[in-house]
Parts: C-alpha cells; sequence; structure tokens
C-alpha cells in the first residue's frame, strides 16, 4: 500500500490562518465561541488531499483527509491508465497586505501523475522537491504499477558567474 500526501486543502495561507484561529480560540475558551474557532482552525491547519495505491488489488483512491483525521475518497481501477507522468507544479501563492504591498510564496516542485489512456484524465501520485528525487520516485513507481515514465520536465542547470547574484 502507498500513501502520498499531496498538498494542503487550503494552502500554505489557508494552513497559516487555521493555525492563528486555534490560537485564538484557545484564549477565548470560556465560550462556545473560542470551541468553534478553534474547529476551524484545525479544519483549515491539517486538512490535506493525497492518494492511497492498493498495488495488490491494483487500485487507488485520492482522498481529502479532514482535520488531519478523516478519510474521505472513493476507490477506483487503476486499468486503463498508460503511462506516469512527470511534470512541472509551479505554485504561487500571493497575498495582499492593507498597504496594497503583496507578499509573494513560490514553491517550485515536480508531480509524478497517472494518465489515463483517454489522455484526459491526470492523478496527481507524488509531489517531489527535487529533480533528482522525482526521477527516483518515478523509476520506483513504475516498477511497482508496471508503468512507463514519460519526462515533461526540461531539467535545467543554472551556472553563475563570480558577478551573478543569487
Amino acid at each position: 500500500m502507498i500513501n502520498n500526501k499531496i498538498e494542503k486543502t487550503f494552502g500554505s495561507a489557508g494552513s497559516f490562518a487555521g493555525y492563528i484561529l486555534i490560537l485564538f480560540g484557545i484564549m477565548i475558551m470560556i465560550s462556545w465561541a473560542g470551541i468553534l474557532l478553534v474547529l476551524i482552525g484545525l479544519f483549515f491547519a491539517f486538512s490535506y488531499s493525497g492518494i492511497s495505491i492498493d498495488t495488490d488489488k491494483s487500485r487507488f483512491k485520492q482522498f481529502t483527509k479532514l482535520f488531519g483525521i478523516i478519510k474521505v475518497g472513493d476507490w477506483e481501477d487503476i486499468y486503463g491508465f498508460e503511462k506516469l507522468l512527470i511534470k512541472n507544479n509551479d505554485n504561487v501563492f500571493r497575498v495582499f497586505s492593507r498597504g496594497n504591498r503583496s507578499i509573494e510564496s513560490r514553491s517550485d516542485t515536480y508531480l509524478i501523475c497517472m494518465v489515463h489512456s483517454n489522455e484526459v484524465t491526470i492523478i496527481p501520485v507524488m509531489k517531489c522537491s527535487s529533480y533528482d528525487k522525482v526521477m527516483a520516485k518515478a523509476s520506483e513507481l513504475s516498477n511497482i504499477l508496471n508503468l512507463p515514465v514519460e519526462n515533461n520536465v526540461e531539467h535545467r542547470v543554472i551556472e553563475l558567474n563570480e558577478n551573478d547574484e543569487i
């Protein structure tokens, strides 16, 4: 059985907001409003989506884990999926302050996806932070699921001169 966490349901900003709600809820725990804030905060902070792959029965389940505990999703057959695809997953989270200044958080990661024979259905299977790691994991998954790997990522190495800034 393979279990992979793909991403937080509400992103990093929503997760942070959940932690803030938990903190304020604990501060006013003497009323029902405090308990409600803690519950809402737990939902935002700890909910995430992922996938479970049962290699023995050749099936997978895309799920959302509510509160980080309750797994919601249905099992589907792997049959019909013809390849694994490696692709870039560039996420940008932008938050604007009251002074109209923006704060940007960039997350450059790689996704391994199962692609159905209809080329429309693409299921994320794993998220990796580096190119080397995604290549190793894709090879491992390819051997387990008996699916070929298609690399859709142009891996670039950037060379810096002495005068260049990072």
